[in-house]
């Protein structure tokens, strides 16, 4: 007798496969140090070296058994609930206390986030509403909890498709009588295209005519790389945001693991904000047994990490210090990426900044394979290929350009 799951996935699919490829791309490189690895989605230093806070390191030496070892609050914790607030909003948190209600819920990392947030507010045969450029894991939820996909193209002449977005927005309400939507900016996975204020406050003028109809909507905004985006825009982006009517619970996912570098310690929070009080605590209700029994308690030493960072100034002085150099790092590699596909004529999708980039490409795992014989590994999706700006040197960002310049050249496709 073969036992099956009741829900599974497809296997052996190499499109937007990402630790499928990046696993062959590690094997390869342990054997050839030349090889370039262009599907890690975290940070590493010109050298090939992971870029490791040394501010978080020392944290980590001073903490004590009872920072590490014992279960954490469920929820976080009033320290951790308070900072995480003040970390994500920064310099807007206090208009948005003074208009809205708030709750934060502790989990592993963003997709820890987006997972309950897709779980308790969507039911089975219900639609999300993505870009048909994303990253692959919103749908792989989706499917996970039974929820139906629609999408709608993320570009409309190298701009925000707002027209696309309300089209298929409605198509949904008239089915459905309500709204649920991801947008992930800035730096968007896997385009590296930050949305205009402009776009958000489309995006509420949109809201608000829903409102007029009455329909519910609840809009997540994914800032997992906010860190890596102009302090003050990414945070203003926020500000306009958490201004959205009564009828659109915002819920934004942040993840610490990105922003701290410490991608294996899995560390986020699911943040709720709207006008009703009732709307708040029925979050606050659910989401504390969420948390319990999807996975117990977030990680210990990475909440005793992030709590002592953001309360102490010395130690928050030098990672500042640190997560400036950064951006800087990760800027440099931007600012040449965008200057050589212009040099050497690559069609890309819009790219403003950001871990990834994406390669337009009709074929992308033609494209793949050609670059894999010459041992260069980004990863093929549907729309294009993507490349980890963030896990690459300028000397293997242009070696790659270069490849891919050629491919073009070859193929003329």
């Amino acid at each position: 007798m073969l036992i099956k799951a009741v829900r599974t996935f497809e296997k052996d699919q190499t499109k937007g496969d990402i630790t499928k490829i990046s696993n062959i791309a590690k094997e390869r490189k342990m054997s050839n140090p030349r090889v370039v690895d262009g599907t890690i989605g975290a940070l590493y230093n010109d050298d090939g070296h992971f870029f490791a806070f040394k501010s978080i390191d020392n944290v980590i030496d001073k903490l004590q058994d009872i920072d590490k070892y014992p279960y954490a609050p469920i929820n976080g914790g009033a320290i951790y609930q308070t900072q995480v607030l003040q970390w994500v909003f920064g310099p807007f948190l206090a208009r948005v206390v003074a208009e809205k209600h708030l709750a934060v819920c502790a989990t592993p990392g963003g997709t820890g986030a987006l997972s309950i947030a897709l779980y308790h507010y969507l039911d089975i045969n219900e639609t999300l509403l993505i870009p048909d450029l994303n990253w692959p894991v919103y749908e792989h939820l989706a499917k996970e909890f039974g929820i139906n996909v629609s999408t709608y193209h993320l570009f409309r002449d190298d701009c925000f498709n707002i027209e696309g977005f309300i089209e298929a927005a409605d198509a949904i309400v008239k089915k459905e009588g309500k709204l649920v939507t991801i947008i992930n900016n800035p730096n968007h996975n896997p385009t590296g295209f930050s949305m205009t204020y402009e776009d958000l406050y489309q995006l509420g003028d949109y809201f608000k005519r829903l409102e007029e109809e009455n329909i519910p909507v609840v809009f997540i905004y994914d800032v997992a790389y906010i860190d890596y985006w102009d302090y003050q825009n990414g945070r203003k982006g926020l500000n306009i945001v958490c201004d959205y009517g009564k009828n659109v619970l915002t819920l934004v996912t942040f993840s610490a693991s990105k922003s701290f570098g410490i991608y294996g310690m899995r560390l986020g929070a699911l943040i709720a904000i709207n006008q009703e009080e009732k709307v708040i605590e029925d979050f606050r209700t659910w989401s504390t047994v969420a948390c319990r029994t999807r996975w117990g308690t977030p990680n210990r030493i990475a909440l005793s990490i992030f709590n002592q960072i953001v309360t102490n100034k010395e130690d928050r002085d030098e990672f500042m210090s640190e997560l400036k150099k950064a951006q800087e790092l990760l800027f440099n590699r931007s600012d040449f990426f965008i200057r050589k596909v212009k040099e050497y004529n690559i069609p890309i999708y819009p790219y403003q900044g950001g871990f990834f980039a994406i390669i337009k490409v009709q074929d992308s795992l033609h494209l793949y394979e050609y670059l894999k014989d010459l041992d260069i590994f980004g990863v093929p999706f549907d729309s294009g290929f993507r490349l980890a700006l963030s896990s690459m040197s300028i000397k293997d960002i242009d070696k790659t350009l270069i490849a891919i310049r050629q491919y073009f050249e070859i193929y003329r496709m």
